[in-house]
């Protein structure tokens, strides 16, 4: 989880290309994601210590299962401008 932030600046010229957007807005997106995790991984862990570990196991399967569903609701058209470009 730690270096998830790094794979995905390793490839960014990539990732620009394939999709058609700014490097400094993907730039930015890579940012908000190293800060999400900075303050929801700590946040998670307060939440769910006085959990059983079965109980924040399936907690943060769902809370992961519904973030992957509403990120594939967001589409990404080439034809509009994204933030930064």
């Amino acid at each position: 989880m730690g270096t998830t932030g790094y794979v995905v600046a390793g490839v960014l010229p990539e990732i620009v290309g394939d999709v058609g957007i700014s490097v400094t807005y993907v730039a930015r997106v890579i940012i908000m994601f190293a800060v999400g995790m900075i303050v929801d991984t700590p946040t998670m862990a307060i939440l769910t210590l006085r959990l059983a570990c079965q109980r924040a196991s399936g907690l943060a399967l769902v809370v992961f299962a519904i973030g992957h569903a509403s990120s594939q609701s967001v589409r990404v058209s080439r034809s509009s401008s994204a933030p930064g470009c």
